[in-house]
């Protein structure tokens, strides 16, 4: 399993239901990873917990490939 798939597939444990649902990691830019959510209001939300998120990455998919997060605006995160 790889970094990201294990990171699609643990979200909603990694970052909480709430975030979750607002939401989604999509694409690791070397040692980042980059999140969409859906409005700025979850996009600070996400940024006040960048630490908390990292170390829970870090469990969840045993490796610590990912250092940093960036979060975008871009608008419902979720797929249809």
């Amino acid at each position: 399993m790889d970094v990201l798939d294990g990171i699609f597939r643990g979200w909603s444990s990694i970052v909480g239901p709430d975030l979750a649902r607002h939401t989604r990691p999509a694409v690791i830019e070397g040692a980042r990873l980059v999140v969409a959510a859906d409005d700025s209001v979850w996009a600070n939300e996400f940024r006040w917990l960048e630490k908390q998120v990292l170390e829970r990455l870090a469990e969840t998919t045993g490796s610590e490939r990912i250092t940093s997060v960036h979060v975008r605006v871009s608008g419902s995160p979720r797929r249809p």
